[in-house]
């Protein structure tokens, strides 16, 4: 069975920019990820399996978070080779500002050329976490030719995709009530100060403790950057939302490919959730992408 029966997995990092193609090439040069497709105000990335990296350029905020271990939306990209792609960015001149160990493996943070922090993990390879055995698992199947590739280049050999995304919230215990019972995401970990939410698909929304409320914005440009959840019903869990007294920010956004809409959690941080259709769902001569197709096929299939 899947994790949740709403929530298919983590879909979209959408870092926002005042200029995206000079994100895009910073990303597609510097990390080596592989072009999906641009657009004059979007360049999506292929960030393994069916974890899209999107910079926008869509009338964003000039302001950033100035402290990492205060951000909200902190995307984690699984390395297998943390030296080689730290050693990357110091040749391009990136500002790497953490490089450290602790209980879930190495890690290093690095401010890209806009200004959003990225952290980099690479786990131990006996790590018995079963987010880890999972990549370890889809890992081999790439190499041997099995793995998910939506018919574009591979990712580079040292990193394997973004696997999951930190969330600091002010309040650990209540953030993990709201995302469990409210959203539906399935707790896979608990430490004093750090809480593991199983997105499905082998995705993670990782809460940790030291962030801080903020004011929630009335529009989701208002906020540097966002991500999005994929869900397999648009309409049956945004009903859900309203039910349970969530407080939307953007509501239905239809589009060709589906439907999506923006709501803020108790804390006052932005989530996005979005339900992508199969070919013959699309509307306006729109045509399914490849991600999408193969990200509902894995969710039917886990049914």
């Amino acid at each position: 069975m899947s994790v949740s029966a709403e929530v298919m997995s983590l879909g979209w990092i959408l870092p926002r920019s005042q200029n995206a193609e000079r994100v895009a090439r910073f990303y597609g040069e510097v990390l080596q990820l592989p072009l999906l497709r641009g657009y004059a105000d979007a360049w999506l990335f292929w960030a393994g399996e069916t974890v899209v990296f999107e910079p926008k350029s869509d009338a964003g905020p000039t302001w950033r978070y100035s402290n990492w271990e205060h951000s909200p939306t902190l995307p984690v990209m699984r390395c297998v080779d943390l030296a080689g792609v730290r050693d990357r960015l110091r040749r391009h001149g990136v500002d790497i500002v953490a490089d450290a160990e602790d209980e879930l493996g190495k890690f290093a943070v690095f401010k890209d050329v806009d200004g959003h922090f990225v952290m980099l993990r690479e786990a131990p390879p006996d790590s018995q976490r079963s987010f880890d055995a999972t990549a370890r698992e889809r890992a081999a199947a790439t190499r041997q030719h099995r793995g998910y590739n939506p018919g574009i280049a591979p990712m580079p050999a040292d990193i394997q995709g973004i696997d999951s995304l930190i969330r600091h919230v002010a309040s650990l215990d209540a953030m993990v009530d709201f995302y469990t019972g409210t959203l539906g995401l399935v707790l896979a970990e608990r430490s004093g100060t750090r809480a593991t939410l199983d997105c499905g698909d082998g995705t993670a929304l990782e809460l940790r403790s030291g962030g801080k409320t903020e004011t929630p914005p009335g529009d989701r440009f208002e906020v540097p950057d966002a991500f999005i959840l994929r869900v397999s019903h648009f309409d049956g869990y945004r009903a859900k939302l309203v039910e349970r007294g969530v407080r939307l920010v953007n509501d239905r956004i239809q589009f060709g490919r589906g439907a999506l809409g923006y709501f803020c959690d108790p804390e006052g941080h932005l989530v996005g959730y979005e339900e992508r259709y199969d070919q013959d769902r699309c509307k306006d001569d729109a045509v399914a992408f490849a991600e999408d197709l193969e990200a509902n096929r894995r969710w039917r299939a886990a049914q």
